[in-house]
């Protein structure tokens, strides 16, 4: 399941978060299609059939919305818009059929990207290339000691789990669409030893649970009727 937003498809597509929010703008949405895609061929990547969720808030218009919908059919891709956050169930029944409907059509053939065996550094670098779309990938600060002191200890035969940026394929926050011809930074690889994986730090990002930059709070409010607005 590849879980969307027309906003975050018109960031992709050039414009501020509260641009994305406030107006309409299929040029922008287009533009941001290229994210779009390349997540669609990481899930296929893995032998797996993605169903795409459009997720639907307040100020998406129907313009942008049908938009998306008929760039995911011309890609062959299933989709529907998903409202469960404000109608419950009842929102997400469409949604649904689609994915049942798409396990009927095709069955999925998962497969993994890289064998446990390949050395750690290989590992990183397929993950670098074929996921994000990196030309390659540079260790740097502690990394270098790390990968020795997990061959010493043992520990090379576990899976990867990256530590990246969500708001973009690079480690920069600030680079949007599908990037190409760019290097990713590992500065640090940590073993969890009782998960039975190896952390990956890459660009600057904290290994915490975050918190959004503006609070949801700010922009819920009740007007003189009783009714609420900006809880979805």
């Amino acid at each position: 399941m590849l879980v969307l937003t027309a906003r975050a498809l018109k960031v992709h597509g050039g414009l501020s978060l509260e641009e994305a929010n406030r107006k309409e703008d299929p040029k922008a949405l287009h533009r941001g299609f290229e994210n779009l895609e390349r997540h669609l061929a990481i899930i296929r990547k893995f032998g797996l059939t993605p169903v795409v969720a459009i997720n639907r808030f307040q100020n998406d218009t129907e313009t942008e919305l049908k938009l998306i919908q008929e760039h995911c059919l011309g890609l062959k891709v299933r989709c529907a818009i998903s409202m469960v956050s404000e109608r419950g169930g009842e929102g997400g029944i469409k949604l649904g059929q689609e994915v049942m409907s798409a396990i009927q059509e095709k069955s999925s053939r998962y497969g993994p990207l890289y064998p446990l065996d390949l050395p750690v550094a290989e590992k990183i670098e397929r993950i670098a290339r074929e996921i994000y779309g990196a030309d390659s990938v540079e260790f740097v600060d502690s990394a270098p000691k790390d990968l020795q002191e997990i061959e010493r200890n043992g520990f090379s035969g576990l899976p990867i789990n990256m530590a990246k940026t969500q708001l973009s394929f690079t480690d920069d926050p600030k680079r949007k669409g599908a990037p190409t011809g760019w290097n990713l930074r590992v500065r640090e690889i940590r073993v969890a030893a009782g998960a039975k994986f190896l952390v990956v730090l890459t660009g600057k990002i904290l290994t915490m649970p975050g918190l959004p930059k503006r609070p949801l709070a700010e922009q819920m409010d009740v007007d003189e009727n009783g009714r609420i607005s900006g809880l979805f």
